[in-house]
């Protein structure tokens, strides 16, 4: 939450005063109370207060620099609310494809120019076992050869053997198969290299092991992107660094380049591809080597996002980080509900700070990496169990909220589905102190609709919904900019706490019962609203 000191009602500024009270006050016949369908109610037990907690501890971590809005630690806290919007597999709703929304900050945002550019690439391999996620490590486990495009792709991953089409001796690891818009795996060299036999003349090599070659046929290909291992049988041991191949960013590569991302990979990432089949690479290489017939291998439970950049983030910029999960109806679903919480807070407490020392983190762990991880838990709960509304949910990590609510204004200023078919804006800021039966609600009486909702829901599941417990406090978060913009909004938190806007708010002292009571709540919440049949 901005550090703004509460607000009595005449103090609400003029033009929100106005919208406050001409939100429309309709019963449009909301399912409050009523049967859930199983996906609901999956999606509401699915909730926990550790998986809030789980998140809440990376965000709120030194690591993360206390988040301000356009340093380091703030574009490490978009990539990681990204990461995982990412692995739900909801639809991005940024620029250009990507889960971002861009915006100035002005002043600078924490110092202009760019951040590492360790943390501008990534490569990360989604599980759809076990295992789930993991991220790899620039530098340590993969590199963008120099002649590597400058782009992001994911999709599903394709082993194409060594990545070779060679007609002149009747070897071609593409033939038959599809690669278009997915990511190639491929193996460094030739097969059969060390038979003085081989149709590829042994260990002197053709044109076809030079790694530029494969990536340059895998763009021809339709591939999203090229990642090439060193191959077990001869060259495990590879290093990750391969001359001036993998020197990045090459400054007199430009010409060079081959239009899609091309990283050279270390064997653990391949394992991680192929450990939820039970597949060896080392094995498919052998039986490809013996019989001189291509191999290929679709990771059907494996999928890859990679990004390539010569530069690090720009630093002094803002991001919303932004997704949709569509709705059902055909009429509807261009209609939208906004759910969000802003994800930055006040850094090294320069600006802002309450307490404390300028210089310290302020890792705000309930301000607001409390609401973000609410925000992130209810994405994935509709997207794992199928929640079907007959509107559509964008989801919202707002930047720039402690500058100013800069992100939710930029977002009404550009918005995913327009304003005037978006239908409600529901927001989280600090939720996570406090008992867990007792939850402030700003502007819950604000809108008739809205008001029934709550109640209903504050009756049906014994929980306290303090309906004007932050009403001073509506101009003071991300609903505001909604709001003056006549959007009926709620607004649900735990309230203030001796903490606020100090060093000392971290994760040990958050209540994860109290997070998840208010996150099940919201996620009711958003589908009531999503699923009336008239706008609130």
């Amino acid at each position: 939450m901005t550090a703004m000191r509460p607000s009595s009602a005449p103090s609400v500024p003029r033009r929100l005063a106005a919208a406050l009270l001409a939100l429309p006050a309709l019963w449009a016949g909301a399912a409050a109370g009523a049967d859930y369908s199983p996906a609901v109610k999956k999606a509401v037990n699915s909730i926990t207060g550790r998986e809030i907690q789980t998140h809440v501890e990376v965000l709120a971590s030194d690591a993360y620099e206390g988040r301000e809005a356009g340093a380091r630690g703030g574009v490490l806290a978009g990539n990681y609310v990204a990461r995982f919007f990412r692995e739900y597999g909801l639809k991005p709703c940024g620029n250009d494809g990507t889960f971002f929304q861009a915006f100035a900050l002005g002043g600078g945002g924490g110092g202009a120019g760019a951040g590492k550019i360790e943390d501008a690439n990534s490569l990360e391999v989604t599980g759809k076992g076990k295992e789930g996620s993991k991220g790899f490590e620039y530098g340590k486990d993969f590199k963008p050869y120099r002649f590597s495009g400058c782009s992001s792709a994911s999709g599903e991953v394709v082993f194409a053997g060594y990545g070779i089409s060679a007609p002149e001796f009747g070897y071609d690891d593409y033939a038959g198969l599809d690669v278009k818009g997915r990511i190639v795996a491929v193996l460094s060299h030739e097969p059969g290299e060390t038979n003085p036999a081989s149709p590829f003349d042994g260990a002197n090599p053709t044109k076809h092991s030079d790694p530029r070659e494969k990536a340059l046929l895998a763009a021809k290909m339709g591939a999203a992107a090229v990642l090439i291992f060193p191959n077990p049988a001869n060259h495990a041991a590879d290093p990750l660094a391969d001359g001036d191949l993998t020197e990045w960013p090459a400054p007199d590569a430009e010409q060079s380049r081959v239009g899609i991302p091309a990283l050279r990979c270390l064997l653990c990432v391949a394992e991680r591809m192929l450990s939820a089949e039970n597949k060896d690479l080392g094995k498919l290489q052998k039986a490809a080597d013996e019989k001189m017939k291509p191999f290929s291998h679709k990771a059907a439970k494996s999928a890859v996002f990679v990004r390539v950049s010569d530069r690090g983030d720009p630093l002094g910029q803002g991001r919303n980080v932004i997704c949709m999960h569509e709705g059902s109806d055909p009429d509807l679903k261009s209609e939208a509900v906004v759910v969000g919480a802003h994800y930055d807070h006040i850094g090294f407490g320069r600006f802002a700070s309450m307490g404390g020392k300028a210089g310290e983190i302020h890792n705000g762990a309930n301000d607001n990496a409390s609401g973000t991880a609410g925000v992130m838990a209810i994405a994935r709960a509709f997207a794992e169990m199928s929640v079907s509304t007959r509107r559509s949910v964008v989801f919202v990590a707002f930047d720039g909220e402690e500058k100013g609510l800069l992100g939710s204004k930029h977002y009404v200023q550009s918005p995913v589905a327009p304003l005037d078919r978006t239908v409600a804006m529901l927001n989280m800021d600090m939720i996570g102190r406090g008992p867990p039966d007792k939850i402030k609600v700003g502007g819950g009486t604000l809108n008739q609709t809205l008001q029934s909702i709550l109640s209903a829901i504050s009756a049906r599941f014994s929980m306290g919904l303090d309906l004007k417990g932050l009403d001073a406090y509506l101009a003071n978060s991300d609903q505001a900019p909604f709001l003056e913009k006549g959007i009926p909004c709620i607004f649900l938190s735990s309230g203030l706490y001796p903490e606020l806007h100090k060093p000392d708010d971290d994760p040990p002292l958050l209540n994860q019962a109290k997070m998840q009571s208010i996150a099940r709540t919201m996620l009711i919440v958003t589908v009531e609203v999503a699923d009336l049949r008239k706008k609130p």
